[in-house]
């Protein structure tokens, strides 16, 4: 979708039935109330990377709710944005070192798929889902125990 936007852009030759529908379709969730630039992330979004992120608002959500001190809710947002924003960081920081790799080396490295959990990987990558949101809420709880 980018590429076709950027390609319309330098060759002069925007797709004007898309941008409109886009248009639309925001001017639509707008009157509902709805947050146009979320819902246009998770329409472009594939599902598999709107999960987690669904899942980790659910959380917050979860957490917020037992909170009644506007502070103890804020200092709760923060520790799992925090946490979050470290998680981003690092995948992009070991995005950076395997390409530097693959660029020093002349090839991919082997062995960061999953290929090598066989049947077992779904079951593998939800184990460290869960335990990814296990410490994030962790964090979470002991910013507000510390306040």
């Amino acid at each position: 979708m980018m590429m076709l936007v950027i390609d319309g852009v330098l060759q002069a030759e925007v797709p004007w039935g898309f941008v409109l529908v886009g248009v639309g379709l925001a001017l639509l969730a707008e009157l509902f109330r709805v947050p146009s630039l979320p819902l246009a992330v998770g329409i472009y979004l594939p599902i598999t990377t709107m999960t987690p992120i669904f899942l980790g608002g659910l959380i917050r959500k979860v957490l917020e709710s037992r909170r009644s001190d506007p502070e103890a809710k804020h200092n709760v947002r923060e520790q799992g944005v925090l946490y979050a924003s470290g998680l981003v960081g690092g995948v992009g920081i070991m995005g950076v070192g395997i390409a530097f790799w693959a660029g020093a080396t002349g090839r991919i490295p082997q062995g960061f798929g999953y290929e090598w959990a066989g049947g077992l990987a779904k079951f593998l990558s939800l184990a460290v889902f869960g335990a990814l949101a296990y410490l994030m809420i962790r964090a979470a709880r002991r910013a507000v125990s510390e306040n």
